[in-house]
């Protein structure tokens, strides 16, 4: 469906990918994780560990279950998705899509 936000994602990670492999000389080469997850923020609270996420992401890459030389869990991650689940009211589904994506 044009304008829904897997079509606006799918578009935005097709363009990017171009580019990246464009600048790298690596076409076709893969840049993205598979998959993401659209969650509808709901309170103060979980917006702001969202962000704290965000920014602190690249320095847990240790911790990541992507890293081949990960050295343990993601405390914070751990955090955030268990608050996520109580703002869905306790629905394991939208947490266990997000930690697919992990």
């Amino acid at each position: 469906m044009p304008g829904s936000i897997p079509t606006i994602v799918r578009a935005f990670k097709s363009a990017v990918t171009r580019r990246i492999n464009i600048l790298r000389g690596t076409p076709g080469a893969p840049v993205w994780q598979r998959n993401y997850w659209e969650h509808i923020i709901r309170t103060e609270r979980a917006l702001n560990a969202i962000r704290q996420y965000i920014q602190e992401n690249p320095r847990r890459w240790e911790l990541d279950r992507h890293n081949a030389q990960m050295s343990g869990e993601d405390p914070l991650a751990r955090e955030i998705w268990e608050l996520l689940k109580t703002q869905t009211g306790g629905s394991d589904e939208h947490v266990s899509l997000l930690a697919d994506d992990r």
